[in-house]
Order: C-alpha cells, then structure tokens, then sequence
C-alpha cells in the first residue's frame, strides 16, 4: 500500500462539498504514517499564505524546499 507515494504519483481528489474528499486524504495520509511516510496536512488558504510571506521575505526556495522534504502533502 502507498506504492504511488514512492512513485510519485499524485491522487486529485475532485467532487462536490461533503462528499469525503477530506476524509479519503485523512485516511491516506494515516496509512502513509504507518509505512513511515512524512506526511503533512495544510490547507490550500494557508499554503498559499505561507508561499506568500515567504516569497516576501526572499525565502520562496527554502520554503518550497521543505514542502518538497515531505512525502506527502494533503492540501
């Protein structure tokens, strides 16, 4: 399980509101946990904000750098 972690492959989650988009993130990003996997939940507003203020501050790269460290982001 998590094989398209390592591949790096990446699910978009598309539906309507209420559906279990978030849900189904929560329960890959556990399960990603378990095969010792990083993992980072953030929403979109406050990735946009961090990329932001760090582009600001002249630390766009570093701060992408550390995004990328992770195995798998859930926005």
């Amino acid at each position: 399980m998590c094989r398209w972690i390592s591949h790096g492959d990446t699910p978009l989650l598309l539906d309507p509101p209420g559906v279990g988009k978030t849900h189904l993130a929560v329960a890959l990003g556990r399960e990603a946990i378990i095969q010792n996997q990083s993992v980072l939940f953030i929403s979109a507003v406050a990735l946009l904000t961090q990329l932001v203020k760090a582009h600001q501050v002249g630390k766009l790269e570093e701060k992408i750098s550390y995004y990328n460290k992770q195995s798998l982001t859930s926005v």
